[in-house]
């Protein structure tokens, strides 16, 4: 699908070899391997991040790293055991295979749950101790995200991890069918719905003297700023958010005017019948990772850049090459 070649553009360059040198998964002495178990958190591009992170924390003490259960509406502010989120198979949302050989390649071993020992025989840690626990065979810990810095230096390991999350068949069936009926189209993301409302208010009362005045600019006249872009009139445009969640407000106002200037489109009323009950009814981060990789197939995107969700399309869409801009100032 044309949504999915920006990858296979990018996979040989960051890795340094052609697609079709890949290591076959090597066995593994599973009586004498140390691993490291992680949970993500919050919502799909968070949870993205939180791979990320696993990886990563996996790699720095030389431990197998166990692929993690993803959750399907992140919401929930807890993550790990203490999640009322319910839970989904990685498999769901990204080619898993894929994923673990690609990892192997970066010199991580991956390792599927169901050929490790259970999470009660796990030794619960924080990531800070990980150095300390050498002699243990397997550890656990809480979503790693954002609870260390990366470094430089690893960079061009995170876009390695970041470049073998594709989707899996089941994701990639609602992509194929958005490329077969829009060969070129714009995505904006918006953040509008009340939750975020919520959020914008608490994220701009932090006490830590940075100023945190953007978390809403121009979503109400994002009608206006669209055009100032280069957003041509005749492409389609995605225009996507969490709709459920969306109140009747000047936000939803100004979404509404935009039907005036462009062809917009949303992902639900532009797959075929069938795909779209099934859809209706998939969970919130399922919705969500069909958003994302639509998004990145987009000819351009522009999203609010206080939000994970954009700000981490920004960035993987400018490291491939492809326009990305926030409308947030």
């Amino acid at each position: 699908a044309a949504v999915l070649a920006i990858y296979n553009v990018a996979l040989p360059f960051f890795n340094g070899r052609p697609p079709g040198d890949i290591p076959q998964e090597p066995e593994v002495d599973l009586d004498n391997i140390k691993t490291l178990r992680f949970d993500v958190c919050h919502g799909f591009t968070n949870q993205r991040l939180s791979i990320v992170y696993g990886m990563i924390a996996g790699y720095r003490v030389k431990r197998a790293v166990v692929l993690p259960d993803l959750l399907t509406d992140g919401r929930d502010e807890t993550s790990g055991e203490h999640s009322h989120s319910e839970r989904s198979n990685f498999g769901d949302i990204y080619d898993a295979a894929h994923f673990k050989r690609e990892m192997l390649r970066a010199s991580i071993l991956v390792l599927s749950q169901d050929v490790l020992p259970p999470t009660f025989e796990y030794v619960p840690s924080s990531i800070h101790q990980l150095n300390g626990l050498s002699s243990v065979a397997h550890v656990s810990i809480p979503c790693p995200l954002f609870k260390f810095a990366l470094l430089r230096s690893e960079a061009p390991l995170v876009f390695s991890i970041l470049n073998a999350l594709l989707p899996s068949k089941e994701i990639q069936a609602y992509l194929s069918s958005i490329s077969k009926s829009l060969p070129k189209y714009n995505f904006l993301h918006l953040r509008i719905e009340n939750d975020w409302l919520e959020h914008c208010v608490k994220w701009e009362s932090l006490p830590d003297d940075i100023v945190r005045d953007n978390c809403l600019s121009n979503s109400d006249v994002i009608d206006e700023v669209i055009p100032n872009f280069g957003f041509e009139a005749h492409v389609p445009l995605f225009v996507e958010t969490f709709w459920e969640d969306v109140g009747d407000n000047i936000y939803s106002a100004a979404v509404n005017r935009l039907h005036m200037t462009y062809p917009v489109r949303h992902i639900a009323d532009s797959l075929p019948d069938r795909q779209k009950r099934i859809y209706d009814v998939l969970p919130r981060e399922s919705r969500a990772a069909i958003s994302f990789f639509i998004a990145m197939g987009a000819a351009r995107f522009i999203g609010n850049s206080v939000s994970t969700f954009a700000a981490l399309l920004i960035i993987e869409r400018r490291q491939l090459g492809h326009w990305s801009a926030q409308y947030n100032g």
